[in-house]
């Protein structure tokens, strides 16, 4: 009787391809899974770069301030309730001594510690961000617009200022100039030009670092509804012989606008 083929004769060969494949799977899943870990790194990387040029262009530098601002109050509304109806000026201390001179307000501060001013609630808040303490709440007193910070406007002396425009509309550095004089005239004009860039939407007030006046800043950032003093000079601006530089945007023109209008 002629024998049958044996159907599982190839079956061992086919076994021994299975296990094959088998001890290459683990090598397969290593390089696969280092294939997705690059992928997903460099899209990381991609996504970083493109977070880094958009925060260093003016508008992302704004962003990042207001954010800045928006996590301090965060930490201070731990400590107090803040009035909701308007955003204050943020400064930072920077030469603690001679404020405590200036005004026994300060002691206690800090370098490095914070300064809100709200000019609609007439208070001003000390807040310690290293030790999360608040140092000191006082009344700010408003007379006639002008803010005299948190005792009197006597002896505050004076701040050089130059104003450049930061937009395309004509004289705005002049009407502005002469708005900032009504309202305080501790304020002197050294210089009334243009900006390098006309693309300003938000008004900048930088201090230079050459006043320890840190009352008069607050109130100019009050007056222009310019939340935060910037240490830095935008990209692109030139030095200054003033003690504060302001760029206007184009905030200051709806201000104007506005103010007109009433």
């Amino acid at each position: 009787m002629p024998e049958l083929p044996n159907k599982d004769a190839k079956k061992p060969s086919r076994l021994k391809g299975i296990r094959k494949l088998v001890k290459l799977s683990p090598k397969l899943i290593f390089i696969l899974a280092l294939v997705g870990f690059g992928a997903w790194s460099f899209y990381n990387y991609q996504q970083s770069q493109k977070e880094v040029v958009r925060l260093s262009t003016l508008e992302g530098q704004q962003e990042l301030q207001e954010r800045e601002v928006e996590s301090l109050l965060e930490k201070v509304k731990v400590h107090m309730v803040l009035p909701e109806d308007e955003e204050p000026t943020v400064a930072t201390i920077s030469d603690v001594d001679a404020l405590v001179e200036q005004q026994p307000f300060f002691g206690g501060a800090q370098n490095g510690d914070k300064v809100l001013v709200y000019v609609k609630a007439r208070k001003a808040i000390i807040y310690s961000p290293s030790r999360d303490v608040i140092i000191n709440v006082g009344a700010v007193i408003v007379d006639n617009t002008q803010i005299a910070g948190p005792e009197s406007e006597e002896g505050l002396g004076q701040l050089d200022i130059e104003i450049r425009n930061g937009t395309d509309t004509p004289g705005l550095t002049r009407q502005v100039s002469e708005r900032l004089k009504e309202k305080n005239s501790a304020f002197d004009f050294v210089e009334l030009t243009d900006a390098s860039n006309k693309d300003y939407s938000k008004t900048v007030i930088v201090d230079l670092g050459k006043t320890d006046n840190k009352d008069l800043l607050t109130s100019l950032g009050g007056v222009l509804g310019v939340s935060t003093i910037s240490q830095q000079l935008p990209e692109g601006e030139q030095e200054s012989r003033a003690e504060v530089l302001i760029i206007l945007g184009t905030d200051q023109v709806e201000e104007k606008q506005e103010t007109s209008g009433e």
